[in-house]
Order: C-alpha cells, then structure tokens, then sequence
C-alpha cells in the first residue's frame, strides 16, 4: 500500500493508521523486554515514561524501522534513476514539487 501511495496511485491513509496503532496498542517487543529484564529492570519501578516508551516498542521494532528503511531504499533508488537520466537541476525541481503535494 506505501509502495502505491508513493508511485502517485491514491490510497485509503486510515488503513495505514490504524495497522501503525494497532502495532502501538500491542505494546512492548517481547525480545525488548527480555532484553531489558537481563539488564536488570526492575518492573516494579518502572515510570510513567518507561511504561509508555515500553508500549512504542513493537510498532518501532515492527513498523517504524523497517518502514523508515524502506523509504530510504525506494528514495535512494528513485534518484539515482532519476539522475541517471536528467540533470541535478531537473532532480531539484522535481523533490521541490513532491514536498509541496
């Protein structure tokens, strides 16, 4: 679906959001929480902050990461094509177009 969105075909946006809220609503990465119980956490003291740093867990593990790669991947692919075959001042002319849509 992000694939899509970014080569111009419209997309329902709300889905993305709700599969991004449903990964901060399963709360913590079990491998995190592992990870942290062998560091020594004591999970009787864990603040407000850590509680909700704690429920970002799996949607940073599970989505932000690998989406924020990918989107480095596919910009990275689409300039080198792009410049392959226009010059640095059609590449400008063209990300300044994007930001602004």
């Amino acid at each position: 679906m992000i694939a899509k969105e970014r080569q111009g075909q419209t997309v329902n946006t709300s889905v993305l959001s709700k599969i991004a809220s449903s990964y901060v609503d399963l709360g913590s990465d079990p491998e995190d929480l592992q990870q942290r119980i062998q560091d020594g956490l004591n999970l009787a003291n864990v603040t407000e902050m850590d509680s909700d740093q704690e429920k970002l867990g799996t949607y940073r593990v599970r989505f932000e990461v690998p989406f924020l790669n990918e989107t480095q991947t596919f910009y990275t692919h689409e300039a080198t094509t792009f410049l392959a075959s226009h010059s640095v001042t059609e590449y400008t002319k063209k990300v300044r177009k994007k930001r602004k849509t």
